[in-house]
């Protein structure tokens, strides 16, 4: 969920207003790590749940490239923790840039039985990433298939216009070649196959083997698709959710719940799609805190680099977080 509640703990508060959400899953993470009382937190995020709790607390969060920390001790469900799932990722959440670089330093290696022989060599990042001057970066917020919140897109270009400012080549236009809602939906199925095993056994329709064999080779050559835009571009920033943190809303499911932007309802299920878009690609993703609605809500944005150039997502965001304002303490911890 993007919420943090459940019957055995009871509902986790966002620390910059105790009526919204703080994300999920890990919320109860991002919001510790906002307040001061841990230095970082270890997230999964399988469809957001490291990005999606950092930008709504105003924190750091890095998604990793897949595959490159391992996942094993996952206890998914009962017995579990002795297989890797799909799109699964364990990511850093922290007060800085800097400590999701030495975080992803310590966290990125081989699993125990294939270091014998495998080593892990992340490429450094990219040299114009830690000035932006020269670097080629791709904005993109404005789009129909996954609108976003009004407030959030004029931070956002903000966020842009000063990485513009600073001397990056930042084209607002460009997009990968790709059908938007098929890719988002995609991850989302992705996503949900992977996550099956924690449910019990179901007749409603789920993924067979072969239906997740053709869903994986499609995801294939989307990813070829975003290997080719990189091609052009360092990185790109998109939204990390299409709206800051929401208030708490536990009625209902996923299937029933509704959320406001702009006006406009939407079902609860397309705040998946920009979180789905970038992780079922595998690509590694930093959410970094750029900046603040008028009604004082933290607003992220995904930092997405290629496939395993993690180094350069982290670089670029620290730039850019730098610029924008970064992590504050919220106003309820003070100081």
């Amino acid at each position: 969920d993007w919420q943090s509640f459940n019957e055995m703990f009871g509902t986790t508060n966002n620390p910059w207003d105790l009526t919204r959400t703080p994300g999920g899953s890990s919320g109860g993470a991002a919001a510790a790590v906002a307040c001061g009382m841990t230095s970082f937190e270890l997230g999964t995020d399988i469809g957001g749940s490291v990005r999606v709790p950092s930008a709504f607390c105003g924190v750091w969060g890095h998604k990793p490239s897949f595959g490159i920390i391992p996942t094993l001790g996952y206890l998914d469900h009962p017995d579990g923790g002795g297989t890797e799932s799909d799109v699964n990722t364990f990511g850093p959440i922290a007060r800085s840039a800097a400590d999701l670089r030495l975080l992803v330093d310590v966290l990125a290696q081989p699993t125990s039985d294939r270091a014998p022989a495998w080593r892990l060599d992340l490429p450094d990042a990219h040299p114009a990433a830690a000035s932006l001057k020269g670097l080629r970066i791709a904005a993109w917020f404005d789009e129909p298939e996954l609108e976003i919140d009004a407030e959030m897109a004029r931070v956002l270009h903000r966020c842009a216009d000063l990485a513009a400012a600073a001397g990056a080549d930042v084209n607002r236009a460009a997009r990968p070649a790709l059908d938007v809602h098929e890719a988002w939906w995609l991850g989302c199925r992705l996503i949900g196959a992977a996550v099956s095993v924690s449910d019990e056994p179901s007749t409603d329709g789920g993924l067979t083997h072969r239906d997740w064999l053709l869903t994986h080779r499609r995801r294939a050559q989307l990813r070829d698709v975003w290997a080719e835009f990189f091609r052009d571009f360092d990185v790109l920033l998109c939204p990390v959710m299409p709206l800051p943190a929401f208030e708490h809303n536990q009625t209902g499911d996923w299937r029933t719940r509704m959320v406001s932007i702009n006006g406009r309802e939407h079902s609860y299920i397309e705040l998946e799609g920009w979180p789905a878009l970038i992780g079922g690609a595998y690509l590694p993703s930093t959410s970094a805190p750029v900046g603040r609605t008028a009604a004082g809500l933290p607003v992220g944005v995904q930092v997405v680099a290629p496939f395993l150039h993690d180094r350069t997502a982290i670089a670029a965001a620290e730039t850019l977080g730098a610029l924008a304002g970064g992590f504050t303490a919220p106003p309820l911890v003070g100081g």
